[in-house]
């Protein structure tokens, strides 16, 4: 069993405890899947947190600090932890304690170029192709993932199974009889730290300069970023979206599943695209943009 007390090194300063710290749990689930042994928490935003925190069999049960105040006798019986962001708190503790990384080291059926660079305490997978790349400390390469040339990958950065990173980019130049001769591809893709890149993404590397994803970008599954393109901290790219070549994406920008973006556009930072939406120009801050062509809908919320 996992007891309060032995999480208290994961909590913040405002966090505060209610109840016996000697109470603990030994699993996670969701609000279907409740009982005496699992860590529960309830969204800040709950209009029926108190209802909630009534009926859920929890012993341990994490709660927003705005119920600190409420009369919850009727809670006696189990140990809360009060704290600001409960979603968070919760994230941090599961994987804390429950997310487990595989150990480091190199499968014997990957293919590895001896000019590689690869950093400390990196996993790599069965059947991955390691070309001319630099890898940094704390990586997590899954199986099937290809890694070209001219490739440079940050710290902690997870890549899952059957991931392309530093293809040659999708370049074409019509001749005067109509032939179509190749664009030269011969820029890099820089990945920066803390990046996760889904199953079967494929990131291209730049033509003339490099493709670049900057730390802290979070790319879904069965993605495509095409060459040149550059994408900002934080940002978050939902599954099956297509982001065409030489497009700059901002910092904090949330990108919704199965979205398309034109090509040679700009995107501000913390916009939000919705799901579907075929962006054909560039985006300011701040704006949500949804449909087909994408159009303005409101202001983001923060």
């Amino acid at each position: 069993m996992i007891r309060v007390k032995d999480i208290l090194h994961l909590l913040n300063e405002t966090d505060q405890i209610r109840g016996d710290t000697d109470k603990g749990f030994t699993k996670l689930g969701d609000a279907e899947h409740i009982d005496e042994d699992t860590l529960d928490w309830i969204h800040p935003n709950r209009q029926d947190a108190l209802e909630y925190l009534r009926s859920s069999r929890a012993s341990v049960i994490i709660a927003p600090l705005s119920l600190i105040s409420e009369d919850l006798e009727f809670a006696k019986d189990k140990t809360l932890i009060f704290t600001k962001n409960p979603i968070l708190l919760f994230t941090r503790i599961a994987t804390d304690i429950f997310v487990k990384k595989p150990d480091p080291g190199i499968h014997e059926n990957t293919l590895i170029a001896d000019e590689a660079t690869i950093g400390n305490n990196v996993y790599i997978g069965p059947f991955c192709h390691i070309g001319k790349c630099e890898i940094g400390d704390d990586c997590i390469i899954h199986s099937h993932v290809f890694i070209g040339d001219n490739v440079t990958i940050g710290n902690n950065v997870l890549i899952k199974s059957g991931a392309r990173l530093g293809h040659e980019g999708f370049g074409f130049v019509k001749s005067e009889i109509g032939e179509i001769e190749k664009f030269p591809q011969v820029g890099g893709l820089m990945i920066g730290n803390d990046v996760e890149i889904g199953g079967n993404t494929c990131i291209d590397r730049g033509s003339l300069s490099n493709s670049i994803i900057e730390d802290g970008v979070k790319i879904n599954n069965l993605c495509h970023i095409a060459h040149n393109v550059l994408i900002g901290e934080n940002t978050i790219i939902a599954g099956n979206s297509t982001i065409s070549g030489s497009t700059t994406i901002g910092a904090n920008v949330w990108i919704g599943p199965n979205v398309c973006f034109r090509g040679h556009q700009h995107i501000g930072k913390s916009a939000l695209i919705g799901a579907g939406a075929v962006v054909i120009g560039d985006v300011p801050d701040g704006e949500v943009w949804v449909g087909n062509p994408a159009r303005y809908l409101r202001d983001r919320k923060e």
